[in-house]
């Protein structure tokens, strides 16, 4: 903590107050254990952090001294960097011998061709093993014969994470000497979490009875942070730049594999199962504040600058490998969820004489996922089931909002919300402590795929599963969905511009989602299904409001508008030696986003050419596919469906333009395109039947009015 407190007077030609957090936290577990019945191999590894970096001048206590300060440069800085890494390791191997091959016995000497020492060497052997086994006792006895054979083995590598970043001015009358204001927060942590556990069994004792190999591995990684800056109840004059920032980054990665092979000799009484579970949570607040507070520039000569801007990155990766057995299930399960809040906020404060204001609050929230799942056994009758399960989630709410009785007088103001592709400028300033490194080499956006058309919100995901040998029966299933919330507004102010004011809200949403199976059966009877399912659901807002609200301004736009692609596609492939075989690939996808531009209960005054708009484009791409044989029967089937169904409003509502308005234009567009494909082959010597069904809906609305 770095504090100037309530009531100092300070004087000086560069005040810089700056607290910095260098977090680095390694944890490492491991265990491997060895036995010839029944082994169990653990390994654990539990991070928790919570830390509290505060960098502040004053005080917001109620009744508390000003702070008075004079000089050229003040900077209020917080800053949290660094690294926490779980890592956990577990195995467990149960091997027994197999029989050796019985000695020739050696030919004994008949009674009647036994000497004296013969006869004498015979009854001492005799006496001295009765006297070992009496002495030494049971463990130097025979050992009895393993029953079963037995591999256990789980993992975990956990990482909770809160991390607390505050930059502060409250209760401060500060004059600078032509200088600048700078109150900046920023958390750059990168947070990884890798478990593996595996399971090796191989029962190959006469005197075994039944044998399992199983494994089970846990990543998590749970994050909440809060990331501030804030400039309260103060009065700031003379400046030529005050900049308000709070800035987030890092990047969390969750990784588990869990790997099972019985390869005891006698299969039919073998079992295996494996499983892994990556999770990767972030529920963080990045705020940027101004309230309560006066600014006065120097003829429109000052920038104020007002942003938070989120960039929070995931990294989800699970594996589960199966092998062996007469009997085996394996599961692979990822699972990402964020749901941030990014706000810039102006409240209840007079700017004057300011060149351009910019209220800005951005996103950049990328998560990429994978789930994969292997098995391989022997063929007869061996039963085999596995899947890949991939959820993936963004919900972030962002809002930039001029607010509550503000009153704002510069050249040009600019409120805005919105998805954006990441910025090199803020990017430097939280990694700038990276070293050469910086930003994730990590392809999380599908740019590597040729995605160029990401500027927001993204998710690639990726859910395999394959089977070989006996029976088997798999599934690969992806779920992903984006529903955020854009607001950019002006409400209950006032704001004046020589040039211009802009009211922007924006999201660019893209989802990549692919899912395949592949099945064969040595046995009877193979069968498999891949499912996709994307969701878009996004709600952006631009809005100028209020009964108290009046604008006088150059040219002034309202704009919201909404980019939302999603490309999907399902394989399914299925084939049986024996009987038959059965495969199906889902995709279904939906866009439905509410996007509304508007201006209520405002007083305009107005020149040039002003706007209204509202534009809502919409576009999916979608395939599913099967296809499968086998001697007797074979069933595969595909279905694809797409809908659209946005809605997209333009109005200005109750409100009043005065002035020299040349155009005032009310608008909105909506452009939808959905490209879909569905197919499926089937082969069999005996029956075979196949489908594929394709359904595409769209169904909008879109108004534009003055009312």
């Amino acid at each position: 903590m770095a504090v100037i407190d309530a009531g100092a007077q300070v004087t000086a030609n560069q005040l810089r107050v700056a607290a910095q957090d260098d977090t680095v936290i390694w944890a490492v577990s491991g265990g491997i254990n060895k036995s010839e019945s029944a082994s169990v191999g653990l390994g654990n590894a539990l991070i928790e952090v919570a830390t509290d970096t505060q960098a502040r001048i004053g005080s917001n206590q109620a009744g508390a001294d000003a702070v008075n300060l004079l000089a050229s440069n003040v900077d209020v800085g917080a800053r949290t960097d660094g690294r926490v890494e779980s890592i956990a390791v577990a195995g467990a191997i149960t091997t027994q011998a197999a029989p050796e091959k019985p000695k020739e016995p050696k030919p004994k000497k008949d009674p009647a061709d036994q000497g004296f020492f013969d006869k004498l060497g015979g009854k001492l052997s005799t006496l001295g093993t009765a006297l070992k086994y009496t002495l030494l006792g049971d463990a130097q006895a025979p050992q009895t014969a393993p029953k079963f054979g037995l591999g256990v083995s789980g993992s975990s590598a956990i990482n909770l994470v809160a991390m607390n970043t505050s930059a502060a001015v409250s209760n401060a009358n500060i004059t600078l000497e032509d200088g600048s204001l700078a109150v900046t927060a920023v958390n750059n942590t990168d947070i990884g979490a890798f478990s593996g556990a595996a399971a090796l069994t191989r029962a190959n004792a006469q005197s075994s009875r039944g044998s399992a190999a199983i494994a089970g591995a846990l990543a998590l990684n749970d994050l909440a942070n809060t990331t501030e800056a804030t400039l309260h109840n103060a009065r700031v004059t003379d400046a030529t730049r005050v900049d308000v920032m709070a800035l987030s980054g890092g990047e969390q990665l969750s990784v588990a594999l869990g790997l099972a092979v019985n390869a005891s000799a006698d299969q039919s009484k073998a079992a295996s199962a494996a499983g892994s579970v990556s999770v990767s949570t972030a529920r963080n607040a990045v705020r940027a504040t101004v309230d309560d507070s006066t600014i006065t520039g120097q003829a429109h000569r000052t920038d104020v600058d007002v942003l938070a801007y989120d960039r929070t990155t995931l990294g989800t990766g699970g594996g589960a490998l199966l092998g062996g057995g007469r009997g085996g299930v394996g599961a692979a399960v990822t699972y990402s969820d964020i749901g941030n809040t990014a706000t810039a906020i102006v409240d209840n404060t007079a700017i004057t004489g300011a060149g351009d204001v910019q209220v800005q609050a951005l996103t950049a929230s990328l998560i990429g996922a994978g789930g994969a799942m292997v098995a391989a056994t022997g063929s007869g009758n061996n039963v085999t089931l596995g899947g890949a399960f991939v959820f993936n989630d963004i919900g972030n709410v962002v809002q930039a909002s001029i607010r509550n009785g503000s009153r704002i007088d510069a050249s040009n103001v600019a409120v805005r919300a919105a998805d954006t592709a990441r910025i090199n400028g803020l990017d430097a300033v939280i990694d700038q402590h990276d070293g050469a490194g910086g930003a994730s080499g990590y392809d999380y956006s599908g740019a590597g795929a040729g995605n160029t058309d990401t500027d927001g919100a993204s998710i690639v995901a990726v859910a395999g599963n394959v089977q070989a040998g006996g029976n088997n029966v798999g599934a690969s299933m992806l779920f992903n969905t984006i529903g955020n919330r854009f607001m950019a507004e002006i409400d209950q102010s006032t704001v004046t511009a020589d040039a211009s004011v802009d009211v922007v809200a924006h999201s660019g949403a893209t989802i990549f989602g692919y899912a395949a199976g592949v099945g064969v059966g040595t046995g009877q009877f193979s069968g498999g299904g891949s499912v996709v399912i994307n969701d878009i659901g996004n709600t952006i807002t631009a809005r100028i409001g209020g009964d108290q609200t009046t604008i006088s301004a150059g040219a002034l736009q309202v704009a919201a508008s909404d980019a939302s692609h999603i490309s999907a596609a399902a394989g399914q492939i299925n084939a049986s030696l024996g009987t038959g075989a059965v495969g199906a690939a889902v995709s279904v996808n939906e866009i439905g986003n509410t996007v509304e531009a508007s201006v209520t209960d405002a007083a305009l005054y107005i020149g040039g050419a002003n706007t209204i708009r509202a534009d809502n484009t919409s576009w999916i791409d979608t395939l599913a596919a099967s296809a499968g044989g086998a001697p007797s029967f074979a069933i595969n089937g595909s279905a694809a469906t797409a809908t659209i169904a946005n809605t997209t409003t333009a109005q200005l509502v109750n409100a009043t333009a005065v002035g020299d308005t040349q155009q005032l234009s009310v608008l909105a567009t909506d452009s939808a395109l959905i490209r879909s494909l569905s197919g499926s082959a089937t082969g069999s010597g005996s029956a075979a039947f196949g489908a594929a069904a394709t359904v595409n809906q769209i169904d909008s609305v879109t108004s534009a009015g003055i009312h």
